[in-house]
C-alpha cells in the first residue's frame, strides 16, 4: 500500500481506503455483520487506514460494525463520517443547524466507539447551507471539544466544491471521480493550491466499473442502480465493457484499472471503493500495488471517454 499526504492535515493515508456505504446498503445489499467486521478489520491490517462511512448509511449501521472492527485497532484507523443529512418519511433532507450537527457528531461518535472523530464531514450541504456562518461557529467548538479533529465537506457538484473551497475551515473535499464521472476533474488543481486533502468517491461507479455487469442488466428493485435514468444505466454499462476490454488487454481487472485511473491523478490523496466480499477487497487493495496505468492506456481511456462524453451524468 502507498501512502499519500490528506492535504494539510499532516495525516498520511493509503492512497485505497475502504468506503462504508456497502456496510449499510439496503435491501439485502449488505454484507452480515461478521462478513462486515473481517472486511473492515483486514483493509486496515492491511495499510488501508482511511476509513470512511456517514451516520445516514444503514441508519448508523455503518458505522456501528466499523466501531466494533477497529475497536482495539483504533491507532491503525483514520475514521471519517458524514453529518446533515437525515431520513425520515421515505426520503432524505439536509439539516445542518447547530444544533443537529452537534447531536449526529456526538452520536457518531459513540457509534464508532472513538473518543474523537478523525474526520466529520458536512454531508451533501448546497452552497446556501454553507454560506451559514452558524454551521462554522458549531463545527469550531465541535473541535474544541474534542469531539472532532478535522473538518471535512463531501459534495455531489461542482458548485459545490467551489463554495467549500472557499472555507478556511474545510481540510478535505470529498467529490465523485471515476472513468466516467469526470466533470469535476478541473477543481483538483484548486484544491491543491489551497491545501485541501482530495477524496475521490464512487471510483467504481456503483461497481459498474469493475464489469460485472453486462449491457441490459436489470438491477433489482431497490438497488440504488436501479433507479438511474435507463439511458445513463444502458450507456454506463456499455462503457464498462469496452473499459474492461482495455484492462484485460494492459493486464489489470477492470476494478483495477477505473481505481489506476483515479489515482493516476496525484492530487487525490484517497479514493473509497466500497466492498462486499473478501475477493472485492482483495482486488480493490491490489491497486495500489500495481503500477499507475501507462500513457497508451490512459489515452485509451481518454478516447473512450470522448465516446461517452454525451451519457448523462449521474443526478
Amino acid at each position: 500500500m502507498y501512502y499519500r499526504k490528506l492535504g494539510e492535515t499532516g495525516v498520511l493515508v493509503g492512497e485505497v481506503g475502504f468506503g462504508g456505504w456497502s456496510l449499510g446498503a439496503p435491501n439485502g445489499l449488505a454484507p452480515d455483520e461478521d462478513t462486515a467486521i473481517d472486511l473492515v478489520r483486514s483493509a486496515v491490517a492491511r495499510g488501508a487506514n482511511f476509513i470512511d462511512t456517514a451516520d445516514v448509511y444503514g441508519d448508523g449501521r455503518s458505522e456501528q460494525l466499523i466501531g466494533r472492527a477497529i475497536e482495539g485497532r483504533r491507532e491503525h484507523a483514520f475514521v471519517a463520517t458524514k453529518g446533515g443529512l437525515i431520513f425520515g418519511e421515505g426520503a432524505l433532507r439536509r439539516e445542518f443547524s447547530a444544533e443537529h450537527l452537534a447531536r449526529a457528531a456526538e452520536a457518531s461518535r459513540e457509534r464508532l466507539r472513538c473518543e474523537t472523530i478523525d474526520l466529520y464531514q458536512l454531508h451533501y450541504p448546497t452552497p446556501d447551507d454553507l454560506a451559514q456562518p452558524a454551521l462554522w461557529e458549531a463545527l469550531a467548538r465541535l473541535q474544541a471539544d474534542g469531539v472532532i479533529r478535522h473538518i471535512g465537506v463531501a459534495v455531489q457538484d461542482g458548485e459545490t466544491a467551489q463554495a467549500a473551497l472557499g472555507h478556511e475551515q474545510v481540510e478535505t473535499l470529498q467529490i465523485p471521480l471515476n472513468a466516467l464521472d469526470c466533470e469535476l476533474l478541473p477543481l483538483l488543481p484548486r484544491a491543491r493550491a489551497a491545501g485541501v486533502g482530495l477524496i475521490a468517491r464512487a471510483p467504481l461507479l456503483g461497481g459498474v466499473l469493475a464489469g460485472d455487469y453486462s449491457p441490459g442488466h436489470d438491477f433489482a428493485h431497490g438497488d440504488p442502480r436501479a433507479a438511474w435514468p435507463s439511458e445513463r444505466l444502458q450507456a454506463a454499462l456499455a462503457f464498462a465493457g469496452r473499459f474492461r476490454e482495455l484492462a484485460e488487454a494492459h493486464e489489470r481487472s477492470a476494478a483495477q484499472a477505473a481505481l489506476g485511473w483515479v489515482l493516476a491523478h496525484e492530487e487525490i490523496a484517497v479514493t473509497i471503493p466500497g466492498a462486499r466480499r473478501a475477493q472485492q477487497l482483495d482486488e480493490n487493495l491490489a491497486a495500489s500495488d500495481l503500477p499507475l496505468p501507462s500513457p497508451r492506456l490512459l489515452a485509451a481511456i481518454q478516447q473512450l471517454q470522448l465516446v461517452a462524453s454525451s451519457v448523462p451524468a449521474q443526478g
